[in-house]
């Protein structure tokens, strides 16, 4: 595992993770990439469109309840759509990790964190060990 960011900045367009191993959309809390870059784009057009009922995508519209409509309007669920559409264009490097690569301890039944995962790029924003 690297310890800074700058070798996947020099290497790729466009990174993030998974949101989750059960889950199939794109986590939105952890994104870099070159500036103007398709993905963004896509979200940001995801993002207004979903904002107006005149152009609001059918799928939401039946999503009342401010919680789900935020996860599939400006959540993963959007993300997702926008790597799905605009990854790859233009002979860019996008990747999308797994979720282990940025993300590490989540509370197991006990209430205590698992330990990090030794590849989780995430334990060096927790320890600061990239500032």
């Amino acid at each position: 595992m690297t310890q800074s960011p700058l070798v996947l900045n020099k290497l790729l367009d466009f990174y993030s993770g998974m949101e989750s191993p059960q889950a199939i959309a794109a986590c939105n809390a952890m994104i870099a990439c070159k500036p103007n870059h398709p993905v963004i784009d896509e979200a940001l057009d995801l993002i207004v469109k979903g904002a107006s009922s005149e152009t609001c995508p059918d799928f939401l519209r039946p999503y009342t309840k401010m919680v789900y409509r935020t996860l599939l309007h400006t959540g993963p669920m959007m993300f997702g759509m926008a790597f799905y559409n605009g990854a790859k264009r233009g002979g860019n490097r996008d990747v999308l990790f797994p979720p282990d690569f940025f993300f590490g301890p989540a509370k197991n039944t006990t209430g205590s964190h698992y330990k990090w995962p030794l590849q989780t790029a995430g334990i060096h924003y927790h320890e600061q060990s990239w500032c």
